[in-house]
């Protein structure tokens, strides 16, 4: 068996989203440092205390801005799902919606999946169709053998 290699981080909007917050969780990590600095001379005896202003300053940084992406990359996954199996009950005329500040990556997926339904329901409006005609000449075929229709008599035996 042939193992197939996943290349992670390849999507662009992927790698510029996480870009996004590992430079936003490091200008507030320089930031605190600067407060640390400025305020350094006023707070010499208190080192212990200034580092743990600073690491929970940075923690709590880095906790919003995971919420924040999360929220944005994650979030809309559930109500994609639920709009998925209304379109697996059948509905094909649906499309799956993206709100406005989700990530650039779940809506170039969004965009291909919408496009992957409509395939699916034309595939699906073209074979209701051929079905359609194979019942309409059966019906016929039906009503000509039941009317005694000698072209067709060869079809009872």
């Amino acid at each position: 068996m042939r193992t197939i290699r996943q290349r992670f981080f390849v999507v662009r909007e992927l790698r510029l989203s996480i870009l996004m917050m590992i430079l936003l969780s490091f200008t507030a990590a320089v930031g605190f440092m600067y407060l640390i600095k400025i305020f350094g001379g006023t707070i010499k005896q208190h080192t212990v205390v200034a580092y743990l202003i600073v690491m929970l300053g940075y923690a709590m940084v880095v906790v919003l801005l995971t919420l924040f992406f999360a929220h944005r990359f994650v979030g809309p996954f559930e109500r994609l799902r639920l709009e998925l199996s209304v379109v697996h009950a059948g509905d094909y005329k649906r499309r799956l919606g993206i709100r406005k500040h989700d990530d650039v990556y779940v809506r170039s997926f969004v965009e291909d999946v919408n496009k992957l339904i409509e395939r699916l329901a034309s595939t699906v409006n073209s074979s209701d169709q051929t079905l359609k005609d194979i019942d309409g000449k059966l019906d016929k075929m039906i009503l000509s053998m039941a009317d005694g229709d000698e072209s067709v008599q060869k079809y009872r035996k």
